[in-house]
């Protein structure tokens, strides 16, 4: 009896030790992962959120050839609402000085071509240019959109980016050399320069 007994005692034993054993592992595992939690959860927590990148137009005006862009710039201040109304401005004006010089560029290079149209009686063909690319430039202002604003809080520094599409600006041209088409072409020629300057519209790339 004393035998049995000692036996069944072990027996239980070892199924006692096995038992704890188990416990002792489910609890190692259990507090592994509760310190990788615990890290992970801090690391998350302490880690500094990134500075969203600057727009690439920031740094260098997009060019497109159905479309006319310009980038302007105003510093930060303590009222960001008057700071973001003169970047935009500064996007205006700068949209109104890039179409002048490409306008007057497409302007010089269609009367170049033809002479044949243009009144000789008339003001010089270098008047009649300049004029178009100046009213066009300055219908611009009001006619070009802003696109897109970006603000560099770390600098201080509000961008803007104004846009004024090719269909837009053709529309001013055509106006305006129609308004002065007596003066400049020759009575039996308007249609046909006309019709040509439609023509030099159409192929017109904005971005030159």
């Amino acid at each position: 009896m004393v035998i049995n007994n000692f036996s069944e005692v072990s027996i239980q034993i070892i199924h006692l030790g096995g038992y704890m054993k188990n416990i002792l592992a489910v609890g190692l595992i259990a507090f592994v992962a509760g310190v990788m939690i615990i890290g992970c959860g801090s690391s998350q927590q302490t880690a500094a959120p990134q500075a969203p990148l600057a727009p690439a137009w920031v740094t260098k005006t997009p060019r497109d050839s159905n479309a006319i862009y310009g980038v302007g710039v105003a510093n930060v201040g303590a009222n960001v609402v008057l700071a973001r109304q003169k970047a935009e401005d500064a996007a205006r004006q700068d949209i109104a000085k890039v179409m002048d010089t490409r306008v007057k560029n497409m302007m010089d290079a269609f009367m170049q071509e033809h002479q044949d149209m243009i009144n000789p009686a008339s003001s010089t063909s270098v008047e009649f240019t300049r004029s178009v690319s100046r009213t066009v430039s300055q219908a611009a202002l009001s006619g070009c959109q802003i696109q897109e604003v970006w603000q560099d809080k770390d600098n201080k520094i509000m961008y803007a980016l104004a846009v004024i599409t090719k269909t837009d600006v053709v529309q001013q041209v055509k106006s305006n050399v129609a308004a002065q088409r007596q003066a400049a072409f020759l009575e039996q020629k308007t249609d046909d320069a006309l019709k040509a300057m439609d023509k030099a519209l159409e192929n017109w790339d904005v971005s030159k």
